[in-house]
């Protein structure tokens, strides 16, 4: 337990380290940090020593020191990954308003599937999803997707391969139905499922696949993006 309170304190006081730059404090000795952090020289050297190594931090010849390359490249990954979910969420938007039904946006977490991005359209009779909210991974479309592409058990595995799409009617709920379509990286990495969700009633066999050819358009689109 004192080894893990130790490591939870020492990444606190890096992170310190980390927060002392500004822009009116691009350089900074080593002095100065420890003050910054309230920690002995040689305490603070130990943990610049640490982050030096991974890049997040450089030493100048002037011996003070400056945030590193390694941030930059923390910062591109931050607006690539926003980049990206504005682009999921404007064709979750196009999606909504092509279906006059909820579209989704979902990936793994843990050992369940996660809604992350959602357009609902303005009815009564409409999906309402949560976001954040942990669901299981073996039902429903979004699940076999998600199941299917991580390679875990789910039923119809090749089908949903072959496909590349799955549908499920009142599984989980027995008013609800859905289509859902992989999206997948340049190296064919399922990057999460996109889903159109609603009552029943709105999912007979002619709406599910214009659905799923809308769907399909929508991936086609953001994988020639991303």
């Amino acid at each position: 337990m004192e080894k893990k309170n130790a490591g939870v304190e020492a990444v606190d006081k890096a992170l310190q380290i980390l927060n002392a730059f500004s822009e009116k404090r691009e350089e900074l000795t080593l002095t100065e940090i420890s003050k910054q952090i309230s920690q002995y020289k040689s305490t603070t050297s130990r943990l610049c020593a640490s982050l030096l190594k991974y890049g997040y931090i450089e030493r100048l010849p002037s011996k003070k020191y400056k945030l590193g390359n390694a941030i930059n490249r923390l910062i591109n990954v931050y607006d690539d990954t926003f980049h990206i979910n504005d682009l999921i969420q404007k064709q979750l938007n196009f999606i909504k308003d092509k279906t006059n039904e909820t579209a989704s946006f979902w990936i793994k977490s843990d050992n369940a599937r996660v809604c992350i991005l959602k357009s609902e359209p303005e009815k009564d009779m409409r999906h309402n999803l949560v976001l954040g909210q942990p669901r299981s991974l073996e039902r429903g479309s979004s699940g076999h997707i998600i199941s299917t592409y991580h390679d875990l058990k789910t039923q119809n595995k090749n089908k949903v391969l072959k496909d590349e799409f799955s549908i499920s009617h009142g599984e989980i709920d027995p008013e609800k139905a859905s289509v859902t379509v992989p999206l997948l990286s340049k190296q064919k990495t399922l990057l999460g499922a996109i889903s159109v969700s609603g009552h029943v009633s709105n999912f007979n066999k002619t709406n599910t696949y214009n659905f799923l050819s809308i769907l399909k358009n929508s991936r086609l689109k953001l994988e020639k993006q991303i």
